[in-house]
């Protein structure tokens, strides 16, 4: 049963679903910041994590030639997240347009109370042509609040599944 549009809020914007793709509007700096760097052909969460784990390196020599041993070990160990950030999130796109015939799959995962908010997680193809076996995700990272007894999350659900992008719920 599909119309023209639905949508539902996300933590910091709004999703809205079309008859041919899935745009995903974030308000808040990181939204922002994404849209700006997707405009400039950088698709990938990748390069920011690289970006600044450059920046905390050359951070820490600058720190140890002014010999500031705890703030050299802070910047080192940063520097540290910031590369293993880049290694799990080099697959996560910033795209804030993905196109119906380019989902490949969309998973739910549940909030874990105290630990996560419940997202969906959409696997797709940008390019199929050019690059078949490139497989993207997005996260669209759900509110955990309540609206008239359900929650959010649990309307957005039901949403997808009306729409056909999404079979069972997985943990």
């Amino acid at each position: 049963m599909r119309s023209s549009t639905k949508s539902f809020n996300i933590r910091s914007g709004r999703c809205t679903i079309y008859r041919d793709r899935v745009e995903i509007l974030q308000e808040d700096i990181s939204g922002k910041i994404g849209n700006w760097l997707f405009k400039r052909n950088i698709h990938s969460a990748g390069p920011v994590y690289l970006l600044a784990a450059l920046l905390l390196f050359i951070a820490s020599l600058l720190s140890l030639t002014l010999t500031n041993y705890f703030l050299l070990t802070f910047l080192i160990a940063t520097t540290v997240v910031a590369i293993y950030l880049f290694f799990q999130n080099r697959n996560y796109s910033l795209a804030p347009l993905i196109q119906r015939d380019q989902i490949n799959q969309i998973r739910y995962h549940e909030a874990i109370p105290g630990k996560s908010r419940p997202y969906f997680e959409i696997s797709f193809s940008p390019k199929k042509e050019e690059k078949p076996d490139l497989v993207l995700l997005r996260k669209i990272v759900l509110p955990n609040t309540r609206h008239k007894g359900t929650t959010v999350a649990d309307t957005a659900y039901w949403i997808l599944k009306d729409e056909g992008l999404i079979s069972d719920r997985q943990a």
